[in-house]
């Protein structure tokens, strides 16, 4: 089993930004000394909070690790040009000596949308041409390429990226169009981090049916805290969590809304893994059983929660989880 840790790039706008950097990069060299296996990063714009930058932050975690992953958890690739794009993911890869993992997905907020002038009815095709060109420009010179959405000629992107052909892509979603794309298109599917459990299992069979060879890697990305009991870990935790994901439905995302906070047990248990060391190792466990999960990717902090609060659900996560797997 791999672990990443999902950091909080995403900070209350009363917090000073320069201290939460410091912050997010002492938490990756924290876990990259534990022996996680990477680290990762959101992409949002146009918030009322602090919202990192994904490239620009993770080509300083780049200059300030050493071996540990990188990746985007994900990037709204349809949001982009795709030649820029390309260009920027091959620079990040040589920047971090080929330790980037390219996590992809369509959005879904209108406001980036309509501030970035993308028709989001176009989002699917934006993205499937993208991945498809920056492929291209990662391996070859003089690229021509004619698309519905897109159209270069004779282009060249350099450097090329250190990994031979560009960077693993791991394709994000929810639903079944969702995981048919990551396995035409991707080398990973990577579920969205609220879906409950029972949601999992039909569109993993629809993952492998619709995938020519087996996947070589099979995240799953979960919302997790640990704490040395589950009362304690829920007490801790619920009120940052409930804020995160009621922030989700005022985007237009599922999974939340105004009754969280009374149904909140109920939530976890289909969604997260809370609780002590040993419920957690048994969440994980869970996972590897019913879905052949070995990469769990996650957060243990979000937005309102102290850094010291994060840092104790971490520092015992590598205490006593980690070292069972």
């Amino acid at each position: 089993m791999k672990f990443g840790l999902v950091l909080p790039t995403d900070r209350d706008r009363d917090r000073d930004p320069t201290a939460c950097v410091r912050s997010i990069a002492e938490q990756a060299r924290r876990v990259e000394a534990a022996g996680f296996d990477s680290v990762w990063v959101g992409e949002h714009h146009f918030t009322n909070r602090n919202y990192f930058e994904n490239f620009q932050l993770l080509s300083y975690l780049a200059g300030v690790t050493d071996e540990i992953g990188l990746g985007t958890s994900v990037c709204l690739v349809p949001l982009h040009n795709p030649a820029a794009l390309a260009e920027r993911v091959a620079n990040l890869d040589v920047l971090s000596g080929g330790r980037f993992t390219f996590g992809c997905a369509l959005g879904y907020r209108p406001v980036e949308f309509e501030t970035f002038g993308v028709d989001p009815a176009k989002r699917v095709p934006r993205l499937l041409e993208t991945l498809a060109l920056a492929r291209r420009l990662w391996a070859e010179d003089d690229v021509t390429f004619d698309g519905e959405e897109f159209a270069v000629e004779d282009l060249s992107i350099n450097p090329k990226p250190v990994q031979s052909g560009g960077p693993d892509i791991w394709l994000g979603g929810g639903v079944d169009a969702a995981v048919r794309r990551a396995a035409a298109h991707g080398d990973a599917w990577l579920p969205d981090p609220g879906m409950p459990s029972g949601e999992l299992e039909p569109l993993y069979e629809t993952y492998d049916g619709a995938c020519e060879d087996p996947p070589t890697v099979r995240p799953i990305w979960r919302d997790l805290f640990v704490a040395e009991s589950t009362s304690a870990a829920i007490e801790r935790a619920k009120p940052s969590i409930v804020r995160k994901y009621r922030a989700y439905a005022d985007w237009g995302a599922e999974g939340g809304g105004a009754d969280l906070s009374s149904r909140f047990e109920e939530f976890a248990g289909e969604r997260l893994c809370i609780g002590s060391p040993e419920e957690v190792i048994a969440g994980i466990e869970a996972y590897r059983e019913a879905f052949g999960t070995d990469y769990l990717l996650f957060r243990t902090q979000w937005p309102g929660m102290d850094d010291d609060v994060a840092e104790s659900s971490l520092e015992l996560f590598c205490e006593e989880v980690l070292p069972s797997f």
